[in-house]
This record gives C-alpha cells, structure tokens and sequence, in this order.
C-alpha cells in the first residue's frame, strides 16, 4: 500500500480542472519515512523490472518527482539493479540526513537511561 503525498503547489491548481488537480495534489508513493515527531521524514520509491513497461511510467515519473520536490521532502529511488549494500547506503543515508536529529535525541535518551540504571 502507498502514502498519499499532499503538495503545497496544488493548492494553486483549480479545483475545476479536476484531472490536473488530482493528479498533482494527491501522489503515492511507496514509503513515506516519517522522524520521531511522525512528520515526513523522506520518501522511498522501488523501480522494479517491470515498472517502466507502461508507456505513460515515464510521464508518472516526472509528475510525481515533481509533487515530492514541491514538498522539500527527499526521494530516494531505488532501482532493480541496485545491490543490497547500494540500497543500505542509499537508505542509511537518508536517514542520517532527514531523521538524524531523533537519532542522536534517541541515542542520548538511552545513554541516560542506562547510566540512570547503573546509579
């Protein structure tokens, strides 16, 4: 099941031109990875093998790109040919990079925990 990603530039679009402002206001994604606070964290999409066999993938592609930049949330793409250390990297980097502050409020969490409990 997908995430429904809301976007900030389709509240610019007509609500008359009820296609245009569906297809740009309201985007799946595969992963939405939200932080400690359950606020979008990034968003993770899987390219498998047979995803670009539609003739309008492409079209989809750059449309949702779009939706996702407009929301200044990170996509990370993970394609087929990726291997298991590439999507570790790919995802371990993300993470860092949008989740890192709950991390390290996290790691420091039970670092006080685990002292408190050695007192």
């Amino acid at each position: 099941m997908g995430a429904f990603l809301s976007t900030a530039g389709g509240n610019y679009l007509s609500p008359d031109d009820k296609l245009a402002f569906y297809s740009f206001n309201a985007k799946r994604v595969d992963f939405l990875i939200i932080d400690g606070y359950g606020q979008p964290a990034f968003v993770v999409e899987y390219q498998g093998s047979g995803h670009h066999m539609s003739g309008t993938a492409a079209e989809r592609d750059m449309l949702k790109r779009e939706a996702i930049r407009k929301t200044t949330i990170e996509l990370v793409e993970i394609f087929d040919h990726h291997s298991d250390e590439e999507i570790y990297s790919l995802l371990h980097g993300a993470v860092k990079r949008n989740c890192g502050r709950m991390l390290k409020v996290r790691t420091l969490d039970a670092e006080s925990r685990a002292e408190q409990s050695v007192r």
